[in-house]
């Protein structure tokens, strides 16, 4: 018998939404929304359901393959900034059908991305700036989990570090920008930007997104499910 196949479910959170200023939350809600209208479009093929903002400080979404999900969650980020999001990722199965947008559907996939959810809300309420999770991953296979989760916030620890200036010249790296093109698009003089891409570990913090997609595309399967 043929497996069902199996989803990635994602539920984001606004950060202390509530806590912003009428305006500023409109804003950021509008900002949130044109964010996810265009992730809907750049990522359409890896889409299953899209995302949509649910109760104006929260987004669900389906994406049928697992290692394009920090791709989808970093577009994300970096649109929204400098409001902050937290998420929750779940890899499984889904007991109704596939609807066009990410509403109305149930099944392991929704239910480990929301319990992936609340406890990285409950990690950031009980160690405060000192934990710097921005994502938490729920599966079935609790030991791929582990991994996982340990490489999502190694790359969360190395973001926090980085000053606007740098995050700013490192997403368009990110995008796929040259080093000579963004000298010329920001008038930066390229040592500037060697600079940042040595002071902020750049390379490191590419080793290790490569190392997350390519265990996410193992179909964490290289670790026994305990």
């Amino acid at each position: 018998m043929k497996a069902a196949p199996k989803y990635v479910a994602v539920i984001g959170d606004l950060v202390a939404s509530r806590a912003m200023e009428p305006d500023e939350r409109a804003r950021v809600q509008k900002t949130f929304e044109q964010a996810l209208a265009r992730v809907n479009l750049d990522h359409e093929e890896d889409i299953a359901a899209t995302f949509l903002v649910t109760a104006g400080d929260e987004t669900q979404g389906l994406l049928k393959r697992v290692d394009r999900c920090y791709d989808v969650l970093r577009e994300i980020e970096v649109a929204i900034s400098p409001a902050r999001i937290v998420f929750g990722v779940g890899y499984g199965g889904l007991t109704t059908e596939v609807k066009e947008v990410a509403i109305g559907m149930d099944g392991p996939a929704f239910h480990f991305a929301r319990e992936a959810l609340e406890k990285a809300k409950m990690e950031r309420k009980a160690y405060g700036k000192s934990i710097q999770r921005e994502v938490r991953f729920r599966s079935e296979n609790d030991g791929a989990d582990k991994l996982i989760n340990a490489l999502f916030l190694s790359l969360s620890v190395m973001k926090s570090h980085w000053t606007a200036k740098q995050a700013e010249i490192l997403c368009l790296l990110e995008r796929g920008g040259t080093q000579s093109e963004i000298s010329d698009s920001q008038n930066i003089p390229i040592s500037n930007i060697s600079r940042a891409i040595d002071a902020a570990h750049f390379r490191e913090y590419q080793s290790v997104v490569a190392s997350l997609r390519e265990y996410l595309a193992s179909g964490l399967s290289v670790l026994p499910k305990k």
